[in-house]
């Protein structure tokens, strides 16, 4: 698995999204036009412009096998090719193995070094070891769920639920976290960072 730099680098985050590319054989990756992995088996291209893209893969010549067009919001956009066919993942029917992250799903003793490091600090030292472990892994809503529950104010948590929604792999369970926000602002600004722009 490689994590590319950033195409728009300039962009501020809270515009920007990812894709998630997979094939069973090596090929190369172009976005837009503009070549974003050569001849791999997985990458992932980070900080993709908000709205429409065409993904498509080519062969080690540089000829067209497939291509898509995607639409990319805060949840990454999941893709595979396979036989000349480049197909949009539906994350909220599929493991984490399935899409291609097995081996940055954070593991058991990953996790469970995470929470002793939450639970020593306060709120605003916790948002920051989280942030830093962030980009590396991907969550299940059982694992939000957790974290959150180190959180002590609901500004903590609605930050840390934000911060983890585009690396959340079935947001469709947010059923899972509404526990931790009372009616109103907090509960909605946590409901739309992991619903709305996925249902888009």
């Amino acid at each position: 698995m490689i994590a590319l730099t950033s195409l728009w680098s300039l962009l501020p985050a809270a515009w920007a999204g990812s894709v998630h590319l997979q094939s069973q054989s090596p090929v190369s990756y172009r976005v837009d036009g503009e070549y974003v992995a050569r001849m791999v088996v997985a990458a992932t291209v980070q900080d993709v412009r908000f709205g429409h893209h065409t993904v498509e893969a080519l062969d080690a010549l540089g000829a067209v096998l497939a291509s898509q067009d995607v639409t990319v919001g805060n949840f990454p956009v999941f893709l595979r090719y396979e036989d000349h066919r480049l197909d949009i993942l539906d994350p909220n029917r599929m493991s984490l193995d399935e899409l291609g992250l097995g081996d940055l799903a954070i593991k058991a003793q990953e996790f469970l070094e995470l929470e002793r490091e939450l639970a020593k600090r306060t709120d605003k030292k916790r948002y920051k070891v989280l942030a830093a472990v962030v980009d590396d892994h991907w969550f299940e809503m059982r694992h939000v769920d957790s974290i959150l529950g180190a959180f002590d104010t609901l500004t903590g948590r609605v930050a840390a639920a934000v911060l983890l929604a585009p690396k959340t792999v079935d947001p469709h369970k947010f059923a899972a976290i509404e526990d931790h926000f009372p009616p109103g602002e907090y509960l909605d600004r946590a409901r739309r960072a992991y619903l709305e722009t996925r249902e888009e």
